[in-house]
């Protein structure tokens, strides 16, 4: 997938994308992964979506993460929910982090915390107390 062009990653159908193997995932580059569609990202199993680096967590954006069912949203290992972006947290459902275990909860960053809307905040506080 790394010999992939960015533009070529993101032409990939829906049904190439979900053919793709969790090694394969884990060669895009952030870019690549910054570029995918919210339906491209959809079709990634929760094993795919756990297995996502600091660096490809950290390029998903805030529609990104908002297309992202709450299932694959609670893959996301601790690392990848640190590594989001502040303007990638926009796009968390409260139901999204009503389905994080303590861990989970407890990975964000002050720098995070800082951005959550007050219903967010209520969720998260509420998961980790």
């Amino acid at each position: 997938m790394g010999n992939l062009s960015t533009t070529q990653v993101i032409g990939l159908t829906t049904t190439a994308i979900d053919n793709l193997t969790e090694t394969q995932i884990s060669t895009l580059t952030a870019t690549q992964v910054g570029k995918l569609s919210v339906g491209q990202l959809g079709v990634l199993s929760t094993t795919e979506i756990t297995s996502l680096t600091a660096t490809q967590a950290g390029a998903l954006t805030s529609t990104q993460v908002g297309g992202l069912t709450t299932t694959n949203f609670a893959a996301l290992s601790t690392t990848g929910i640190t590594a989001l972006s502040t303007t990638a947290i926009a796009g968390i459902s409260v139901a999204d982090i009503e389905a994080l275990t303590t861990t989970q909860g407890n990975a964000f960053t002050g720098t995070q915390i800082g951005v959550l809307s007050s219903d967010q905040l209520s969720a998260l506080v509420t998961l980790v107390t």
